[in-house]
């Protein structure tokens, strides 16, 4: 049985939050399905250029001047490794970041979820910080 669920994310100057991912822009601070994400700097700033753009493609040279302020050149190898980390650590969580071609990256937030029956305990997949985490089957936005 599909369980779908709508979310519209709360935006504001200082804070993004879909229900499932939570951005503080302002603190440094990122949440997903309640679980503290660890990010450095730049993984940091470039989710947050990215919950502030909401769904829009953002492209790597306005990334890199957010993350850097002009003072580096733009080094689309340094870009793709930020982006590959973040994508690592958003995985786990069903939190996506797209690319376009010639165009830029895009969030594409947790939204769709469909619980996986499975029976006793193999409904749970890990166990971060005391919390189990139900197994999902993640669908892609049309």
């Amino acid at each position: 049985m599909s369980s779908y669920r709508q979310l519209s994310p709360k935006i504001t100057d200082e804070i993004y939050d879909d229900g499932f991912l939570y951005v503080e822009h302002r603190n440094y601070y990122v949440e997903c399905g309640g679980v503290t994400l660890k990010l450095s700097r730049g993984e940091f700033l470039i989710i947050s250029l990215l919950t502030q753009k909401n769904k829009r493609y953002v492209d790597a040279e306005s990334i890199w001047k957010y993350l850097w302020n002009e003072s580096r050149p733009l080094n689309l190898e340094s870009m793709k490794v930020f982006i590959c980390n973040l994508r690592r650590k958003l995985k786990p969580f069903g939190v996506k970041i797209e690319t376009m071609a010639s165009v830029g990256y895009r969030l594409i937030p947790h939204s769709k979820i469909e619980k996986t029956e499975l029976p006793g305990e193999d409904n749970f997949s890990s166990e971060a910080n005391g919390v189990k985490k139900l197994r999902v089957k993640l669908f892609a936005e049309k």
